[in-house]
């Protein structure tokens, strides 16, 4: 309160002074002060005091804003117009032409061009013209009305000296002597429309134009035959049912003569077509339409495992002069996962096949097709595949050391055998210079090899308390192991291998003796086994044995002593008294 005081104070003092005239509260005409219920209690203000306000949808600040500020001077408010109208250019209906600016929104008394397309003009014909937002919205919504050029005369020439033409003006003109118009007269208009002239302005030698085409047999023309065709006119024939058409089925008209016309040949007409393994969609209602002449085509589908040629289940049969297209119009199909292929594969990604469709298969490796061959093809026929594909165990020839084949064969099947010799001074494991090996699932049954005589091994040497796993051969041949074990409680000392190496076998393991504990030797020592009952106890050599006194004996060798280990069968035992 104590500030509005003041205010109007100042205010009266100003006047009183002869200084400028304060503001009165601003009337702003399509819009309002921000705030202005709160600030009309200021009022009126100095010079120099600005506002912020805002203006009303479709109006703008003069900076083009929706908001802004209105500044008090020394002679009135500033902005004297806030608030300037707005034109949106969305508002703009132009038929038959375009806005080409980019702006959307236009201020009070600014003015936009606009453009009409080709082969349309504004009302005083010019290609372009403006608009300006006012007040109350645009100027006038832009017209771009239709117009015509002048054409082009062919033998002919205008009755009036115009330029361009409104639609719907009329434009007559003469033909040259000895010409005349489509009509047959020497005069004639043409009128503007929407697509331009309504026909060219051309006149004809009268001796070049035609009479009506010549019939033929069988056949007519596809429009009302004329009295007059122009040079150049094109007419269409067709022919009746049963008939098809032969040659070119346009005739012209040049230099007062028609082209050659067509004929119209017999045909047979085709019958209902009884499908095989499919039928006619709506069959029962077409079947009322046959025989029906060549030309004509009808929908198809193809029974379960039947496709068209075409891989579809559906499509056209056509009728022709030779009959129904295509001759069989559902052909049988194979499906991959009917083919049962043992030890083979099919590689091709296609998993259905027409008749007639070959695919190729085949073996994984160490197998073959009946001739031999990694690979074959069966074929896909009316009744399904050709055959299942077979893939056999083969054998290649093996590699031979120091022996070679008695037959000249490359490949051999399951079960086949193949005969080898030894070279001079060589045998086989079962000394023998001959052997066979047999081709098996796993390939060979053992590969033929033979071996220098001086290099075999006897059986292999004995051990004590210990012998070999398996059972022993008169003869080992060089490279052979033989493997060792050791009795119970015997600990083996050495490789558990020995080989056969020019004659001699590698050294042989040993069998160590275990360590004994009886009950005799506790007694003695008055000791007994450490959590133990047994009686009598076995432990290898570098087991740990653990003792303890008799209840009523102390120890009487040191505490290591009752942690005796086993070394080679003997065990130092410890001592109580």
């Amino acid at each position: 309160m104590l500030l509005l005081i003041n205010a109007i104070l100042t205010l009266w003092v100003s006047c009183a002074n002869g200084q400028v005239k304060p503001c009165d509260f601003p009337e702003i005409q399509h819009g309002d002060l921000y705030y202005k219920s709160l600030r009309r209690l200021y009022f009126p203000a100095a010079a120099g005091q600005s506002y912020s306000y805002y203006c009303d949808q479709n109006f703008v600040t003069p900076s083009g804003s929706y908001w802004d500020y209105i500044h008090c001077t020394q002679d009135g408010w500033s902005p004297t117009v806030p608030c300037l109208r707005t034109c949106s250019k969305s508002d703009v209906e132009i038929e038959n032409g375009f806005v080409s600016e980019s702006s959307s929104i236009y201020i009070l008394n600014e003015e936009t061009q606009y453009n009409c397309k080709p082969g349309y003009a504004t009302a005083d014909g010019n290609s372009s013209g403006s608009i300006t937002c006012l007040q109350n919205g645009w100027s006038t919504q832009p017209i771009c009305i239709k117009f015509c050029d002048m054409p082009v005369f062919e033998n002919s020439r205008a009755k009036s000296n115009g330029v361009w033409f409104k639609l719907h003006d009329t434009l007559d003109y003469e033909c040259y002597d000895g010409y005349e118009s489509s009509y047959g007269n020497t005069t004639d208009s043409i009128v503007c429309g929407e697509d331009g002239w309504s026909h060219l302005p051309t006149c004809y030698n009268s001796s070049e134009k035609c009479g009506p085409p010549p019939p033929i047999s069988n056949g007519d023309t596809t429009s009302f035959p004329q009295k007059v065709y122009l040079p150049w006119s094109g007419v269409e024939y067709q022919c009746q049912s049963y008939y098809e058409l032969q040659g070119s089925k346009y005739v012209t008209c040049s230099n007062g003569e028609w082209s050659e016309p067509p004929r119209c040949i017999s045909m047979k007409p085709c019958e209902f077509p009884e499908i095989q393994h499919g039928h006619l969609y709506y069959e029962n209602m077409y079947r009322l339409y046959f025989p029906v002449a060549a030309g004509k085509s009808y929908s198809y589908y193809c029974d379960q495992n039947f496709v068209t040629p075409s891989g579809s289940y559906w499509d056209y049969i056509h009728c022709t002069q030779d009959g129904w297209s295509p001759t069989v119009p559902c052909l049988r199909t194979c499906s991959k996962s009917d083919i049962e292929i043992e030890n083979g594969f099919i590689s091709e990604s296609s998993s259905i096949y027409i008749l007639n469709k070959e695919i190729q298969y085949k073996c994984k490796p160490g197998y073959a097709t009946a001739d031999g061959n990694s690979s074959g093809s069966i074929t896909c026929l009316q009744n399904g595949w050709s055959a299942q594909p077979i893939c056999i165990k083969f054998c290649d020839m093996p590699v031979f050391e120091n022996s070679r084949a008695k037959s000249n064969g490359v490949r051999f099947k399951l079960h086949d055998t193949l005969d080898y010799e030894c070279y001079n001074g060589y045998e086989i494991s079962y000394g023998n210079t001959t052997g066979s090996i047999v081709c098996s699932e796993d390939g060979w049954s053992h590969f033929p090899t033979c071996y220098n005589s001086s290099e075999k091994c006897g059986p292999p040497p004995p051990i004590s308390n210990g012998g070999t796993t398996s059972f022993l051969l008169k003869v080992y041949v060089p490279q052979s192991r033989v493997e060792y074990q050791c009795q119970s409680y015997y600990e083996l000392q050495g490789s558990n291998y020995v080989t056969c190496s020019n004659g001699e076998w590698s050294e042989p393991p040993r069998c160590i003796h275990p360590c004994i504990i009886t009950e005799e030797n506790m007694n003695k020592n008055n000791i007994k086994l450490k959590g133990r009952s047994d009686r009598k106890y076995y432990a290898k050599t570098g087991d740990t044995i653990e003792f303890m006194c008799k209840l009523g004996y102390n120890a009487n060798t040191s505490i290591l002593s009752f942690q005796a280990v086993c070394r080679e069968g003997i065990v130092e035992y410890p001592r109580c008294e």
